[in-house]
């Protein structure tokens, strides 16, 4: 996730010196191209993890115990799918910041938190380990919902006049 992660960080920036340009097309445009990058290394990294996931969680714990590397497994096909949403979660968070707004990203954050608080005590208690492979990637697609609609939304980025 570090190649997203960056393009999330770079965004932050690219956005603040955009808006400080007052060019919002090329606002939209960056934030639209660092989302495109994210879904195409999020399909990169799933069709790698999918074929490489068992050699790569034995290469990673040094265990050669099924159970382990059974369960390793599972939690990488299934998360990697979402690995294209975490990394436009990150885009639009850091695109928030970029724009100055500052709460909406941290409120962003302690929904997050508390989301996992609430799986660990209402989830995995029911669904197990299961409960532990979805946490995450249920949180980050409500999470990325929630960052769409408050960046979609901003006056500034809606506005069309540049």
């Amino acid at each position: 996730m570090m190649p997203v992660g960056t393009i999330g960080l770079a965004l932050s920036t690219f956005v603040s010196q955009n808006k400080g340009a007052n060019q919002r097309q090329r606002i939209r445009d960056g934030v639209k191209y660092g989302n495109l990058i994210a879904i195409g290394w999020g399909i990169v990294i799933t069709v790698i993890l999918v074929i490489m996931a068992p050699f790569l969680v034995h290469l990673l714990s040094g265990s050669n115990e099924p159970t382990v590397i059974e369960n390793g497994t599972l939690y990488l096909r299934i998360n990697a799918p979402f690995y294209a949403v975490l990394g436009i979660l990150l885009n639009l968070r850091n695109s928030l910041q970029g724009l100055g707004m500052k709460i909406i990203p941290l409120i962003s954050s302690v929904i997050e938190c508390l989301g996992k608080v609430m799986f660990v005590a209402l989830f995995i208690p029911v669904l197990g380990y299961f409960g532990v492979i979805i946490c995450e990637p249920v949180i980050w697609c409500c999470m990325a919902i929630q960052l769409a609609w408050s960046f979609y939304h901003n006056p500034y980025i809606q506005s069309l006049e540049n």
